[in-house]
């Protein structure tokens, strides 16, 4: 049974990593049809049919999933992003029921880590009142993703014709602007509760956020965005319209694609088939997703 099968019908997920407990709690899915120009942008698309039919995947759109990672001790219970909210539809913004589902409810959250503050990472932090879905937990952002895009005028010149620029940059400084009470930042390399490490890793946003966990001697990379979709990682050069530097994000993938392939790292991907886990591997000069067997 492969993992999409094992997990198909599943809310959550619950595993262990050293000391601390890990949960993957689903926001729901979203598709992308048609595929293009948002993505693989100028490709021909038959090469993108021949692609995504090596994977098994429909061949006429993307699938999405939101998965979103919880880390719990003793005295936090931290999510990693906060899903879409409703707005990416009625076939996401599922975080809250499913939390419910697996035991936590939504006051229980002491803590909130963004990657980036892209619609589908922040749009959860706000509910259908306009009020905090998670009363009680404390905001953690890059201060280079706040400052790009609390700005005057965010710059996406070096983007590939971003259609989605306004509707992201208004919708990003509506939610920043709704949470500043509770905002607090980090910067490159530095460490939240003595298991989360933030490497800032630029090109999809200026502060996108790759996240390590790590507990005795046994780590998690939350690569966030570095790679939206299995298409990405096997043809990072392609790229996507929704990335703010067409390029610096292509240089990304290549790079943090080859360290995990290479470093065999246990990986998290919040796009990816549910519940996201898994191993970067290379075969034959192109990166695979292998979704860790449980």
């Amino acid at each position: 049974m492969n993992t999409i099968e094992k997990f198909k019908d599943k809310d959550f997920f619950k595993f262990s990593l050293g000391s601390l407990e890990l949960l993957v709690v689903s926001d729901g899915e979203f598709d992308l049809d048609p595929i293009q120009p948002l993505f693989a942008p100028g490709i021909d698309a038959e090469k993108i049919v021949d692609f995504l039919e090596s994977r098994d995947h429909p061949s006429h759109k993307l699938i999405f999933e939101g998965n979103i990672l919880v880390v719990k001790n003793k005295e936090q219970i931290i999510l990693i992003d906060t899903g879409s909210g409703k707005a990416s539809g009625t076939s996401v913004g599922k975080i809250v029921g499913n939390l419910a589902a697996a035991g936590i409810q939504k006051e229980d959250i002491t803590d909130i880590v963004l990657t980036h503050a892209h619609h589908d990472h922040i749009g959860g932090i706000m509910d259908d009142q306009e009020e905090f879905t998670f009363p009680n937990a404390q905001i953690y952002i890059a201060k280079k993703e706040y400052d790009f895009w609390t700005s005057d005028q965010p710059d996406f010149s070096k983007g590939s014709n971003n259609e989605m620029a306004d509707f992201q940059i208004n919708f990003a400084k509506k939610h920043i602007g709704f949470a500043e009470s509770k905002l607090h930042f980090f910067d490159n390399d530095d460490e939240l509760f003595g298991f989360l490490r933030l490497h800032i890793a630029p090109g999809h946003t200026p502060g996108h956020t790759v996240i390590t966990i790590f507990s005795e001697g046994e780590e998690l990379v939350h690569f966030a965005d570095i790679f939206q979709h299995v298409l990405l990682l096997g043809r990072p050069e392609w790229g996507n319209q929704v990335d703010v530097n067409f390029d610096l994000a292509v240089q990304a993938r290549q790079k943090f694609g080859s360290k995990w392939s290479e470093s065999k790292a246990f990986t998290f991907g919040d796009h990816l088939p549910f519940p996201g886990l898994g191993y970067i591997e290379e075969k034959d000069g192109v990166l695979h997703w292998i979704p860790k067997e449980f």
